[in-house]
């Protein structure tokens, strides 16, 4: 099975993706988290503002949107599944987190997660790592999706996503 992640480092090196058991790990190159729409390449929204979150959402270049800080309110997850976009968990905001962050990240990607799959969103997992220290093994990723709570075959789904949405 092919598992893919996205970093936001500018390269990586095709053996590091490997020995971590990854098919590839998208760089910012490839796919950039951006704050409002991109006007070229591939991206992934990152914002809390609704309004940018619904133009990207009807967008052909944008694979989907990241979970921030906000939690997505029931209309966007719908608008998600109508227009086949991703929501991604990153999984850098309960790994890189401390303190009292962590049960809360924690809390409030567990409850994107359950609403995502009400709604039938496809939920991805994705590290967003900025430096080596944080990006995360397939083993990790896997085990961090079942910690918010994905079974088994959840968890590889989610941590395949990513890959199978960038080809189409």
């Amino acid at each position: 099975m092919k598992y893919y992640d996205i970093a936001t480092m500018p390269k990586i090196d095709g053996a590091l993706s490997r020995r971590l058991g990854y098919s590839r790990i998208f760089t910012a190159s490839e796919i950039t988290v951006a704050e409002r729409p991109a006007n070229k390449g591939r991206y992934l929204l990152r914002s809390s503002e609704s309004g940018m979150i619904f133009k990207a959402l009807r967008d052909n270049n944008c694979l989907g949107i990241v979970f921030r800080d906000n939690l997505l309110v029931k209309k966007t997850l719908e608008q998600a599944v109508s227009n086949d976009k991703l929501v991604i968990i990153p999984a850098g905001e309960i790994t890189c987190a401390s303190g009292p962050a962590v049960m809360r990240n924690t809390y409030r990607l567990r409850s994107v997660f359950a609403y995502s799959g009400v709604v039938g969103a496809k939920t991805a997992m994705a590290s967003l790592a900025g430096s080596y220290s944080a990006l995360l093994s397939v083993r990790q990723m896997l085990e961090l999706a079942k910690f918010i709570g994905a079974n088994h075959e959840k968890a590889k789904e989610m941590v395949k996503l990513v890959g199978e949405a960038y080809d189409t």
